[in-house]
């Protein structure tokens, strides 16, 4: 399986410069304009888990309905789930990052992952998009307070993309794994190999 992650360095300008010329500029120019125009309250954990997941959930189907797309939350209703119950855990466990970038008060885009031995693992992200790049924006800001907090890996977890290279991610190669409790339950689905064909 196809993986990607981009090294951190010790400062975010050293990050910015490392950028493809036009998409620092470009980032730079979209950053500029929402701070001059409307002010930015950007809120990190301080938040409460569930006003971040509101965000998330919210943000992330209004960006891929604007694509047609059903989004992951709607797909998989138990995902949305999975993050309610695990995402308080990893808060009280100091592993939960979770970033919401506001503009005139109101939340235009989130990224949601976790901070595990040095790596942040960025699982969803969504945003608005009537609002021009204020996707990267979130992502810029994002890793600038993840440097500050000794973060040194932005793990993007699956795929391979262009955009994923333009934020100095590199490919990585690696394998999903599936844990079953030792259960007669769970015996067909080991013997009959269901997973990962995508058949559940």
């Amino acid at each position: 399986c196809t993986f990607s992650a981009a090294t951190l360095p010790d400062d975010y300008d050293a990050f910015l410069g490392a950028l493809p010329r036009e998409a620092r500029r470009r980032l730079r120019r979209d950053t500029t304009a929402l701070l001059r125009d409307h002010g930015i309250i950007h809120k990190t954990t301080e938040q409460p888990v569930e006003s971040a997941l509101a965000a998330l959930f919210r943000l992330h189907q209004e960006r891929w309905s604007s694509l047609g797309e059903p989004g992951s939350f709607e797909s998989h209703p138990r995902m949305a789930e999975f993050y309610r119950r695990f995402g308080p855990i990893a808060a009280e466990r100091g592993w939960l990052r979770a970033f919401t970038l506001e503009v005139d008060g109101v939340p235009r885009a989130a990224q949601f992952g976790y901070a595990y031995g040095g790596s942040y693992l960025q699982l969803q992200e969504g945003f608005d998009p009537k609002w021009t790049g204020i996707g990267n924006v979130a992502r810029g800001m994002a890793i600038e307070r993840l440097i500050a907090d000794g973060i040194r890996v932005y793990d993007f977890l699956g795929g391979f993309t262009e955009h994923k290279r333009r934020w100095r991610a590199e490919q990585r190669d690696g394998a999903f794994l599936l844990f079953v409790r030792d259960s007669m339950r769970a015996l067909p689905l080991a013997r009959t190999r269901l997973w990962p064909t995508g058949r559940w």
